[in-house]
């Protein structure tokens, strides 16, 4: 099946193992394998199979899908890029002699418009 997560919050059962509950398409499943915990995000395009436990449906496999490329970012990605701009107008304005306050504005403010040139908004 291909769907896009809508929702992803970690649980724990009743014996404390850790697992995800994931609202894909307005569906809840359960996904229990730690390993591919790292393969989901919210407004992730994934690909995944599961199956029937009781009432519950637990995914057994589940890959970003191919087809997400044409459907622009993911989540995860734009939040890449922010850190990515964050960062670099940290190390340009880090030595900054002023207020730690005013840095921050500052900072976070060319952050965004490293962002808005990354995304060609400031053509």
């Amino acid at each position: 099946m291909k769907g896009r997560i809508e929702k992803v919050e970690e649980k724990h059962a009743k014996n404390g193992q850790k697992y995800l509950l994931l609202s894909i398409d307005g569906e809840n499943y359960s996904l229990w394998d730690g390993k591919a915990f790292d393969r989901v995000s919210e407004g992730e395009l994934v690909e995944y199979k599961w199956k029937a436990s009781g009432d519950y449906r637990n995914i057994t496999e589940i890959e970003p899908s191919q087809d997400e490329a044409s459907n622009g970012p993911t989540t995860r990605d734009v939040h890449i890029l922010k850190m990515s701009c964050l960062k670099s107008a940290s190390a340009i304005l880090g030595n900054l002699d002023v207020d730690p306050e005013e840095r921050v504005g500052l900072t976070i403010a060319a952050a965004r418009r490293f962002e808005k040139y990354i995304t060609a908004e400031d053509e």
